[in-house]
């Protein structure tokens, strides 16, 4: 309906007619007045009157009670009444005095103007606009009319007066959105969506997510949406680990879109400033764009053909799973690596922090990696490694914060797949590579080589034992000569009847890199074993050099101290940290040693 504003009616001038003597002339008739006169003090009628001749202009008939001036004549009240004041539209008495409301075209009494369904008076203050509706000829106030009349939002729950019907429900325009980036239909180009799993998508949304499973799609409904990520602590200085991973998200999308697919020749060779690339973009996240931050990727083209040709990673597989949803997790891992670990929506990819000693690997052997694992003539031909399968390199500075540098990597443990145990190897059998009973309490669930050399040996058959010792010692090779040590082989050992489709016998002809996850049936053992080389970036300086020489020289100490000698055999595998050369040589022999 429309806004009409209040109509003030001044109340009735009443006043009796008051007798009183005077010599004066009346002002009807002209003649003198005798000693009964009516006196009007003010408005157009002043003056003074016979009492004979003070009359209604109606009927003649002299006002002997309350009387009103109008348009300078005289009325008594019946006929003002019945001839000057309207009636209410809504009890049809007169509106003689007080405030009244006009609204329709009509005029009532502002206690009449009222909500038929909750019966509250419509009009506010004096002067002020009010709103109400209509509906069947009755007027209702804005919050019944809404709750008794207008459907309510498929979205938000609140009533729609003109909204979107879609999906066989009414949606407020601003609540018809994308499941996946939030953005209203109603304000694309192309207002279309698709549905899947009973929920609108956007065409760009519902294609990557209809690559996905249905497990996957289920697991995906279940986690927050980066499109609603928020800056609780008013700070880009205090990111939760929440807001962080979703800007990663995000950041990650952005450069996707350009650098997400590989371009280059069938033979995948690359120029040399392709390694030295570094493309940099500004962008805001969360709710209200209220995270402003600089992103980077290093070398993106190196890493989306390592992703495509060498790890068999398809583009779309690759940013659903970064992307769909804000990276989880924040945390350190068990080690005493200072790296936080967060984790895909779906967990096949691990996204790890860098330390300043663990980015000159990317900076000065990216491009021997890259070789290694395409297989160039001069490197020899690598299908199966276990080395880590790296993604992607990129880097982020929020402000007020120092530049964080971060790999994606593949987790080297399948999904969904229980695991019995979990090890971490190194080949070292110091005191500090066992976990015992009282730290397993505490959560712990990655055990180390004392622990394995408990149990019995990998049971994978001759043939495949001399494939994975054949494959380490050459990863090993190129660890040896890029200077790396400290690394370890992550293990995990799974029952075979968890495991729905554990592939062939390790490694798949065809995978040329596929297997850095080392999945593998054993041969009697009715176990599976999903194993990978990590922590490679750490490079052997004088701080691990001085590191080695004070262990040795501790271990040796121990040893006296117990009138017990010392043999060279247990300094060797007692201390991690020694050159590449004796690292490379003792892991490798170690794996062989634990396989039949």
């Amino acid at each position: 309906g429309t806004l009409d504003s209040f109509l003030t009616e001044g109340p009735l001038t009443k006043a009796p007619a008051k007798p009183i003597f005077d010599s004066e002339f009346c002002k009807i008739c002209g003649e003198a007045t005798g000693s009964e006169v009516v006196v009007i003090s003010d408005g157009p009628s002043k003056g003074k009157f016979h009492v004979q001749c003070f009359v209604c202009c109606i009927d003649g008939e002299p006002i002997n009670g309350s009387f009103v001036e109008k348009g300078g004549q005289l009325f008594c009240e019946e006929h003002y009444l019945e001839f000057h004041c309207e009636s209410c539209a809504g009890c049809g008495k007169k509106l003689v005095e007080g405030a009244v409301a006009k609204a329709l075209g009509r005029k009532w009494h502002v206690d009449c103007f009222v909500c038929a369904w909750c019966c509250k008076p419509l009009a506010g203050a004096d002067g002020t606009q009010f709103g109400f509706r209509q509906h069947n000829g009755a007027v209702y106030c804005n919050r019944d009319y809404a709750e008794q009349f207008c459907k309510m939002c498929n979205g938000c729950g609140f009533p729609v007066d003109l909204g979107i019907s879609a999906m066989d429900a009414t949606w407020h325009r601003e609540c018809f959105v994308c499941c996946e980036c939030q953005k209203p239909f109603a304000d694309l180009e192309e207002c279309t969506f698709a549905v899947m799993d009973g929920r609108p998508f956007c065409a760009e949304d519902a294609e990557a997510i209809g690559k996905l499973s249905p497990e996957d799609r289920s697991l995906l409904q279940t986690l927050p949406n980066a499109a609603t990520l928020g800056l609780s602590s008013g700070s880009t200085a205090k990111l939760s680990p929440e807001e962080f991973g979703g800007c990663l998200s995000h950041g990650l999308a952005e450069v996707l879109k350009e650098f997400g697919e590989a371009s280059a020749d069938p033979a995948g060779c690359l120029p040399a400033r392709t390694f030295k690339e570094r493309p940099e973009m500004c962008l805001a996240a969360g709710a209200g764009q209220k995270i402003s931050f600089q992103f980077a990727a290093l070398a993106p083209r190196v890493f989306a053909l390592l992703r495509q040709r060498v790890f068999g990673i398809e583009p779309d597989e690759y940013r659903s799973s970064l992307c769909l949803r804000p990276l989880s997790g924040g945390k350190k891992g068990e080690g005493k690596s200072s790296s936080l670990f967060y984790f895909s929506w779906d967990f096949r990819y691990i996204v790890k922090t860098c330390t300043g000693e663990e980015m000159p690997f990317f900076m000065q052997c990216l491009k021997d990696y890259y070789e290694y694992l395409t297989g160039e003539p001069k490197k020899g031909s690598c299908t199966a490694s276990l080395l880590p399968r790296y993604l992607g390199l990129y880097s982020a500075k929020f402000d007020g914060q120092p530049v964080v540098n971060f790999v994606v990597m593949c987790n080297v443990f399948s999904l969904r797949v229980e695991l019995r145990e979990q090890y971490d190897l190194k080949g070292v059998l110091g005191s500090s590579r066992f976990v015992s009973d009282q730290e397993r309490a505490t959560g712990i669930k990655v055990l180390k080589d004392r622990n394995f050399a408990c149990r019995r040996k990998l049971a994978v058959g001759p043939q495949l034992k001399e494939q994975l010792s054949t494959q380490i010692q050459r990863d090993v090779a190129f660890l040896h000569q890029h200077e790396r040590m400290d690394y370890s082989l992550l293990l995990g050992i799974a029952v075979s009847a968890s495991v729905e489709d554990p592939g062939q016998i390790w490694p798949v002809p065809e995978s040329r890199g596929l297997q850095s996850c080392g999945e593998g049936r054993a041969g009697t053992g009715g176990e599976v074993y999903f194993m990978g080389i990590i922590d490679i970036l750490q490079e052997y300086n004088w701080r691990k050099a001085v590191e080695s020489k004070l262990k040795s020289a501790g271990i040796r100490a121990k040893k006296l101290a117990t009138s017990k000698r010392p043999t060279l055999s247990t300094l060797d595998n007692s201390v991690s940290a020694t050159s590449p050369s004796h690292y490379a040589q003792r892991f490798s022999d170690f794996m062989a040693s634990r396989m039949e």
